[in-house]
């Protein structure tokens, strides 16, 4: 359902759910982005950011069977898969 979303100055289509190798890639630098992530909040106000999910992790687009999906974990780094009726965090990613 991801493709449907769209912020004021995006139209649908712009965000996607990013793929488990994606994900790895940012939570090998979470801390860089959290930190990131801590400046705009302090120049901007924290109604522009929403901070990575420190414990837990997120939903990848990567399915494991038609029951189950990939999902990455901010915790540990790893890899994991869960039920798809699971209650988790979705991180999506907007195109560039």
């Amino acid at each position: 359902c991801t493709w449907r979303f769209h912020t004021s100055g995006t139209s649908q289509g712009d965000w996607y759910l990013p793929a488990m190798g994606e994900l790895g890639y940012m939570i090998v630098r979470f801390n860089e982005i959290q930190n990131a992530l801590n400046k705009v909040i302090s120049l901007y106000g924290s109604s522009l950011v929403c901070l990575l999910a420190v414990y837990g992790g997120y939903w990848s687009s990567s399915e494991y069977s038609d029951y189950r999906a990939r999902y990455v974990d901010t915790d540990l780094g790893n890899v994991t898969s869960y039920v798809k009726s699971s209650d988790r965090y979705v991180r999506a990613f907007l195109r560039a």
